[in-house]
């Protein structure tokens, strides 16, 4: 498969098999077919990523189930989840040079729960994070001096 080929195909979230000297036929790309609908999903990496903070948290949050809907509860769950996203964020899967560049966690009445959901026995915890995204393509620029005579 040429470029321009592959061009075409990139929007529509397929990954070209491409044939490369010395390496053979290999699948060039790491896109979702959610290119257009959901952009943010456009990566496999960015997708797995978030489903993997996703089931993570979710079975570790599972002590909070039985207790008490309260101010210490929010305070404990913000600071779990906190401590598992900064773990991330030292590893380098966020882009950012600070945490607070990186992701965002909120729990609270006001913030993230009405009384209604509390009343409901529901804890919502927002998280939001920015994920390094893949660099399928490597741009070089070469210039080349001359010696002015």
């Amino acid at each position: 498969m040429e470029g321009a080929e592959q061009d075409f195909l990139n929007p529509h979230g397929v990954n070209a098999l491409r044939r490369l000297r010395n390496l053979g036929p290999m699948l060039w790309g790491s896109r979702t077919r959610s290119t257009r609908a959901n952009p943010e999903w456009r990566y496999v990496p960015v997708k797995r990523t978030a489903m993997f903070i996703e089931e993570s948290l979710y079975n570790g949050t599972q002590w909070a189930v039985f207790e008490p809907n309260d101010q210490r509860l929010w305070s404990s769950l913000r600071a779990s989840v906190e401590s598992f996203m900064d773990g991330l964020f030292r590893l380098g899967a966020f882009q950012g040079e600070k945490a607070s560049d990186a992701y965002f966690v909120q729990c609270g009445l006001g913030q993230t729960m009405t009384q209604g959901d509390i009343d409901r026995g529901q804890v919502i915890v927002q998280i939001g994070f920015a994920p390094v995204k893949p660099a399928e393509f490597i741009v070089l620029s070469i210039q080349q001096k001359t010696q002015r005579q």
